[in-house]
């Protein structure tokens, strides 16, 4: 085969790379910053996002499809396999200051006594809870159902991921109790073959509740371990 076919097939051969190449950078760019810091905003994941595939495109790029000569392939995979050991070294170097997270036992956050309840929240509540780690709030909807100290019921929350789309989950209460005025759930939910619980802890007074939650979940794995969250009823 001449040179001149045989760049012509790098070319062509080179189009799947380029594509395909920048994807998987940036896909594990963002593993990476989940990894290391917790779930992080939209805008702060996808910013490094597009600059790993726009540089990485551009590289691939001249030595692939757009390449003059037929050892530029082989020059280009030497040069992304020292960027893949450099990146290596950058994990290992970073793990030192990767600060475990961990999740909330919920038996600690049990009543230790029940008192006789002296509010009842029955009904539908609306408010929000605070993400501190990831930066963002979630509207969630709780619809209760009291009997005695027991509470059962679910939590809708909506996360708006971009303008105009919303992120919707639906918890299950698994045990709720009242004592007193101090409200103590513990929700959860699958998700992605695991499963995710949290407990909320607050007081009820006047139709308003609040507090703070608490997670069940290491808080690297996508959210805080711990939050506050308020809610106002809205029918009985």
């Amino acid at each position: 085969m001449n040179p001149t076919a045989k760049i012509w097939l790098l070319r062509l051969a080179g189009i799947p790379i380029t594509i395909l190449v920048p994807m998987i950078g940036s896909d594990l760019l963002m593993y990476l910053c989940n990894w290391l810091l917790g779930y992080g905003s939209l805008l702060f994941v996808s910013l490094p996002m597009l600059v790993v595939a726009i540089w990485s495109m551009s590289r691939v790029a001249g030595w692939t499809v757009f390449a003059s000569r037929a050892d530029l392939l082989s020059h280009g995979i030497r040069r992304v396999a020292y960027a893949l050991g450099f990146v290596a070294c950058l994990i290992l170097a970073s793990w030192g200051i990767r600060l475990p997270e961990r999740p909330y036992d919920r038996a600690t956050l049990k009543f230790s006594k029940t008192k006789p309840a002296t509010v009842n929240v029955s009904g539908t509540w609306t408010g929000k809870w605070t993400d501190p780690r990831a930066g963002y709030e979630e509207v969630i909807s709780l619809t209760l159902e009291q009997t005695g100290n027991a509470i059962s019921g679910t939590i809708h929350s909506a996360k708006e991921t971009m303008a105009g789309l919303k992120k919707e989950r639906v918890w299950g209460v698994i045990e709720g109790q009242v004592s007193g005025d101090r409200i103590n759930l513990c929700y959860g939910r699958s998700e992605f073959q695991k499963y995710i619980s949290g407990t909320l802890l607050g007081v009820c007074n006047e139709g308003k509740m609040s507090g703070e939650y608490f997670g069940h979940v290491a808080a690297r794995t996508g959210g805080s371990s711990k939050g506050t969250w308020q809610a106002s009823k809205t029918t009985p």
